[in-house]
């Protein structure tokens, strides 16, 4: 298959999450990944001018830092973001995150509220935990939250006439509530396409995933038909 064959079916991406500049290299501008991955979207487009290529920003393909930055003046770039807001919920129980509250915490709801909170505060002696757990409630999280934060990225796409899409989001499911998974995972993908941005959920069949293998037997999957009903798909 040659490359001009495959033009609907192969898209390159420069780099997934870059984040030298997010923790890893003490005083490095954000600044620098941008004109460092225009040089790899030249060097691809002397290899093909028809072929989509995805690019996204700084800090984790953060959608603040993509929006900060002008789009380049070339052809059939797709603009990508990652979104796990809040944080707290999306990534409670991930132990590989750096971040003690998120480490430490389960059965973060949503939709928030004080009161959906409020046992979860006091059974918790981590003063930062409890800290941001009410932060969590008093923020009234819900549907209306996820579409006022990804307007604005749908809205730069427009000002500057390119496509952007959303190519992970996702809720780690370890120490989650079913159903306020199920909830984020709904109201994110009706946020996006309330947008008209095109997405994809991370990921497939591991700590974010639709699938599962019961007693880790990989040839009895179980397929999540709830994950696949919050996302539009049965």
């Amino acid at each position: 298959m040659s490359l001009c064959e495959s033009q609907d079916k192969v898209f390159f991406e420069v780099y997934n999450e870059p984040h030298a500049a997010s923790g890893t290299v003490s005083g490095l501008s954000k600044s620098w990944w941008w004109p460092v991955q225009l040089k790899f979207v030249q060097a691809i487009r002397k290899i093909t001018r028809n072929h989509f290529i995805v690019v996204g920003a700084e800090g984790w393909n953060n959608r603040f830092d993509l929006m900060n930055e002008k789009p380049y003046a070339e052809e059939n770039i797709v603009y990508n973001f990652h979104f796990y807001d809040p944080f707290l919920f999306t990534h409670q129980g991930a132990d590989w995150t750096g971040w003690l509250p998120a480490q430490q915490a389960s059965n973060v709801p949503y939709p928030s509220s004080p009161a959906a909170v409020a046992a979860l505060v006091s059974a918790t002696s981590q003063q930062e935990l409890k800290d941001i757990l009410s932060w969590h409630g008093n923020q009234k999280y819900n549907y209306d939250s996820l579409l006022k934060w990804v307007k604005p990225v749908a809205d730069w796409g427009k000002r500057n006439n390119v496509v952007v899409t959303c190519n992970e989001f996702g809720s780690y499911k370890l120490k989650s509530p079913r159903q306020s998974r199920l909830n984020w995972i709904g109201d994110m993908r009706k946020a996006l396409e309330a947008n008209n941005i095109p997405w994809s959920m991370w990921e497939c069949d591991e700590g974010f995933g639709w699938i599962d293998y019961p007693n880790n037997d990989r040839s009895k999957p179980i397929v999540d038909n709830e994950v696949l009903i919050a996302l539009g798909l049965k």
